[in-house]
Formats: C-alpha cells, sequence, structure tokens
C-alpha cells in the first residue's frame, strides 16, 4: 500500500545499523585514545618544564645571591658594601616573588596528573564497552549465520 502523496521510507537493514554503531563506537574510542595521550603529554611536559624551569632560572640565582652575600667559609658576610647588600635584597625579593609563582606553578602539575589519569580510566571502560559491542554484534551475525544454516540442512533433502 503505498501512497502516492506521501514518499516511502525505506529503513536500512539491521546489519547496516549495527556496523554503523560500531563504527561510531570505534570512532569514539579513537578520540578517547588521543585525548588521553595529549592529556598525558600535557602533563609529562608541564612537570619536565618546572623542573627545567628551576634549573635555569631559580637555582642560579640562588646560588649567585649566596655567593654574593656569603665569605669563602659559607657564612654571611658582613663586609658587604651597602650597595651590593641592597642589591642583594632586592634580587632576592624579586626571587621570592619567583619562587611564589614556581610553587603555585608545581601546585597545577598534581591536578594535570590527576586529569590525565582519570581520562585514562574512562578511555579503558570506554574501549572495554566498544569491545564488547563489537563481540556482541559479530555473535549475532554467528547466530543469524547458523540459523540460516540449519534451515538450509533441514530443508528438501537432495535428489540423487
Amino acid at each position: 500500500m503505498s501512497n502516492p502523496g506521501h514518499p516511502t521510507v525505506s529503513l536500512p537493514d539491521p546489519h547496516t545499523l549495527a556496523d554503523r554503531a560500531l563504527a561510531h563506537e570505534q570512532r569514539r574510542v579513537r578520540r578517547w585514545a588521543v585525548a588521553t595521550a595529549a592529556l598525558w603529554v600535557l602533563a609529562a611536559s608541564y612537570c619536565a618544564l618546572n623542573v627545567v624551569g628551576f634549573l635555569v632560572f631559580f637555582y642560579p640565582r640562588i646560588a649567585l645571591d649566596y655567593e654574593v652575600l656569603s665569605d669563602e667559609r659559607g657564612r654571611p658576610d658582613v663586609h658587604v658594601e651597602p650597595d651590593v647588600r641592597q642589591q642583594a635584597v632586592a634580587a632576592r625579593r624579586e626571587l621570592v616573588r619567583y619562587l611564589a609563582y614556581l610553587l603555585l606553578a608545581s601546585l597545577v602539575a598534581p591536578l594535570l596528573l590527576l586529569v590525565a589519569g582519570i581520562g585514562t580510566t574512562l578511555f579503558v571502560l570506554r574501549s572495554r564497552r566498544a569491545v564488547l559491542d563489537q563481540i556482541q554484534g559479530d555473535l549475532a551475525r554467528l547466530g543469524r549465520q547458523l540459523e540460516v544454516l540449519v534451515a538450509h540442512s533441514h530443508g528438501p533433502p537432495p535428489t540423487a
């Protein structure tokens, strides 16, 4: 019964729908894999940059400050000229400010690692679900093929 005023809509067969769903799930798992890898690279890079920043910028300033304000035995030098002492105190204030920034930056690293860990957990769960869906789809196809084989084997006996 076709109605000339309304076009007929043909629905895709269940096999096509299942294949589309599995392909969609595979794309989603790939996106999770890329996002998880990117999160780990970001977290590792951030941690490495914190260490490099400390070694390149802060440690030399601390060593220089120590060298300027200490005598040869490492004790505070009381005979440092006032100009040098004022410059060293100003440099120390700037260093303390930078160290405060470094401390705040160091607090971000565990958060990035936590987010990367959560992303990894979600990725594992998504990929597990995708594998189970794939297995379920494959088993359904095998079941249909077995039904067809059983139906053909119980058909009329072959004539010789």
